[in-house]
């Protein structure tokens, strides 16, 4: 039975920022490009954040990626818990930075000791993979569990991935099937395919062939490749 830790790659930060633009241009209705300005050369952390988001996103100032990184580092450095995950996010891709994962990773940390969600999911995978960090099994399921407690879909299945080789946890298929169903009900695939695997062989669940079907099935709606070649090949 495989059971995989995908490599989760932080979101680009085009992306990421796409979807924040409108927030943007809600703080900039509250507040003028000057006042914003103001606030971050007198040292304000938030406001340092928020005009390095507008001038990454050219939002009512001109785009200017390598101001917005400089700005973000003097909000991390004051422990805007955001910009900490954005600074970790760039010199994990390299953008606009030389990539550095030791960089990375130590920004990471910092926003995820504040209970930042997306900074947890990575660095459990940092520490999985000893990316700039020495690896450690026990640091990489602390991590996950973090963020999997608050909601996030991949550190979920990511946490259940450990219970069941247990790595870093004791090995529990029980609690791995728990993580796998709350990552499965919010359409992760990987999840879906392996709690139908669990389903299939009643591996912390009763054997049920039903229910296998079913989230393997899911799984291959949602493009899961195993799933679908599962299916094709009729060993469930």
């Amino acid at each position: 039975m495989a059971f995989i830790i995908p490599f989760i790659i932080m979101i680009l930060l085009p992306l990421f920022f796409g979807k924040k633009k409108q927030q943007n241009i809600e703080i900039f209705k509250e507040h003028s490009v000057s006042e914003v300005k103001n606030a971050a050369e007198l040292g304000d952390a938030e406001a340092q954040y928020n005009l390095g988001l507008a001038y990454y996103t050219g939002s009512e100032v001109p785009q200017d990626c390598k101001k917005a990184l400089s700005l973000w580092e003097q909000s991390a450095g004051q422990g805007n818990a955001e910009a900490q995950f954005i600074l970790g996010a760039a010199y994990q891709s390299g953008e606009y930075v030389s990539q550095n994962y030791e960089k990375a990773a130590f920004w990471l940390k910092k926003a995820a000791q504040q209970g930042h969600v997306m900074a947890q999911c990575n660095l459990g995978v940092f520490y999985n993979n000893g990316a700039g960090v020495p690896q450690s099994d026990e640091k990489s399921a602390f991590w996950y569990l973090k963020a999997a407690e608050q909601g996030e879909p991949r550190s979920q299945f990511n946490f259940g991935v450990a219970c069941y080789n247990g790595a870093g946890v004791l090995q529990d298929y029980e609690k791995a099937v728990y993580w796998y169903q709350k990552a499965a009900d919010q359409g992760n695939h990987f999840a879906q395919y392996n709690l139908g695997l669990c389903y299939g062989k009643g591996l912390g669940v009763p054997k049920n062939r039903e229910k296998a079907l079913f989230w393997i099935q899911q799984a291959a709606n949602n493009g899961d490749i195993q799933a679908k070649n599962a299916l094709r090949q009729g060993i469930i």
